[in-house]
């Protein structure tokens, strides 16, 4: 059972996983999955932080695949990580 706070609502409720494919990323055919949360009650998508994450994470790696640019805040944040 899945449940996140939808805004339209004003409550936390379950939610079910549509899962739908980003085309182009900055003018590159990348065709990647990205899961999006919907509210069962209104059906409004919803914000869900690990979800946006892992969907972020898919895109830029295979950006990264086809194109060898490493999206701008992955960099800093391994940077970060090297110099902790």
């Amino acid at each position: 059972m899945n449940k996140a706070y939808c805004q339209n609502c004003r409550e936390y409720t379950e939610y079910t996983i549509e899962k739908r494919i980003i085309e182009e990323y900055k003018g590159v055919k990348v065709n990647v999955e990205e899961y999006v949360p919907r509210c069962n009650r209104c059906g409004k998508e919803l914000f869900v932080q690990e979800i946006e994450n892992d969907n972020l994470n898919r895109l830029y790696d295979k950006y990264r695949e086809l194109t060898g640019i490493e999206v701008r805040w992955r960099f800093r944040k391994q940077r970060k990580n090297k110099n902790a």
